[in-house]
């Protein structure tokens, strides 16, 4: 967690340099010199501090302009996506939902952010609001997204995974509020694309609640091989 948080300070205070050079009558020569350099640094930096807001100075720019400027260049969004990734993933592992909310959504505000974290962070979220027991702002949140354009026709075997995770999480949510038809849709969404062993699962726990039982019998006798635990 620690030296996720020290690659954060050290892409925050390069995009504070990005901010003032772009403020400034630099020229682009001596703007692309700095952010090698801030590259380099960033690179092969060890031990630093923690970030400390209050050093930066009345002047510094808002953390929103520092984010949107380092959404700009490649290197740094690219980076700058994968510490928000990672950070929230720690904190959820580390049971601390409301860091992991924090950081997934700095990930969302950000220009550029890629399909594939948006994945992952969308579900982050479901999972940390659902341990934080808000489970409508989860669905405030996610129904806020269009979850079909997530879904590409051909996507990677991670990229599958992640977006099945993200419509388990969003089906879970749904069942936490007793709205079972809409977490059979939201499901339904994903096995028309594509199935794995924890959509099928949780078909036939949403079929036996609503009490489908010959829908369960069906799906038990088509998949049953496929688990490898009893059920």
């Amino acid at each position: 967690d620690k030296c996720l948080r020290n690659a954060h300070y050290l892409l925050l205070r390069q995009g504070r340099i990005l901010v003032a050079n772009n403020g400034s009558s630099s020229t682009a020569a001596s703007k692309q010199e700095n952010a090698e350099a801030g590259r380099t640094a960033i690179e092969g930096a060890e031990g630093t501090p923690e970030p400390d807001d209050a050093s930066a100075g009345t002047d510094s720019p808002s953390t929103q302009e520092v984010l949107d400027t380092l959404a700009l260049d490649p290197y740094y969004s690219s980076m700058l996506q994968a510490v928000y990734v990672d950070m929230a993933y720690v904190a959820l592992a580390m049971n601390n939902p409301s860091i992991a909310l924090h950081e997934a959504k700095q990930l969302l505000g950000m220009q550029n952010c890629s399909k594939e974290n948006k994945i992952v962070t969308l579900s982050y979220i479901a999972e940390a609001l659902c341990s934080l027991n808000k489970p409508s702002e989860a669905l405030q949140i996610l129904h806020g997204v269009n979850l079909q354009e997530l879904l590409a026709d051909k996507m990677s075997e991670l990229n599958r995974r992640n977006a099945e995770a993200l419509f388990v999480n969003l089906s879970i949510v749904h069942i936490m509020q007793n709205k079972y038809q809409r977490a059979q849709e939201c499901i339904k969404q994903f096995i028309s694309r594509s199935s794995s062993n924890y959509s099928i699962l949780l078909q036939i726990y949403l079929d036996l609640v609503q009490g489908n039982r010959e829908r369960v019998i069906e799906l038990l006798s088509k998949h049953a091989h496929n688990f490898t635990v009893p059920i």
